[in-house]
Parts: structure tokens; C-alpha cells; sequence
């Protein structure tokens, strides 16, 4: 699956979630299985690139990591450090920062 359509359908699944309030797993599963079929313009080759997408999908939008959501998801931050729960460090355009 390319990288910009990923991105593209990833913001198509946060925001049709985001339509929905207090969804079960089940429900916010099957909100992204039909996201992810019904667009028009899915670069998805075959029944491995839907599963690793709709799995990606998933894990990004109701998986919470506390006080490193923000990094994850943070697309200019190439990497995460832990170091302690005081001790957070990331690289964020080439500089590490904490």
C-alpha cells in the first residue's frame, strides 16, 4: 500500500470514528473495515495490503500509549527515546528534544 494513500485513509477511519461516539472495539473495528472498502481510490493490490491496513488502521486510532500519544503520532518525530517516566526524549527534524 503506498504511504500517501495510507496517510489519506487514515484521516478517512479518524474522522468517521470521530462521528461516532463511545463505540465498542467491535463497532470502531467495522467502522474502519468499511472505510477502508468503500474508498474509491484504494491502492490496495490484494487481500494482505486491506488486512495490514485495516490492522495499522486499528492499532493507530484506539490504541493509546498515555503521554507518548502525541509523539506516535506526531509524523515529524523520527524517533522516541525512554529513558524513565521523567526521562522522555525525541528527534524531531534532526535536534533531539525532551
Amino acid at each position: 500500500m503506498r504511504k500517501e494513500y495510507f496517510g489519506t485513509c487514515l484521516e478517512k477511519c479518524r474522522r468517521a470514528l470521530m462521528e461516532e461516539s463511545d463505540l465498542s472495539d467491535e463497532d470502531a473495528y467495522n467502522v474502519i473495515v468499511k472505510t477502508v472498502f468503500d474508498d474509491p481510490d484504494s491502492a490496495a493490490t490484494d487481500d494482505e495490503d486491506i488486512a495490514e491496513a485495516i490492522r495499522k488502521i486499528y492499532l493507530m486510532t484506539r490504541c493509546k500509549l498515555g503521554i507518548l500519544d502525541p509523539l506516535v503520532k506526531d509524523g515529524d518525530i523520527s524517533e522516541i527515546m525512554v529513558n524513565g517516566k521523567d526521562k522522555i526524549f525525541y528527534e524531531k527534524h534532526g535536534k533531539v528534544c525532551q
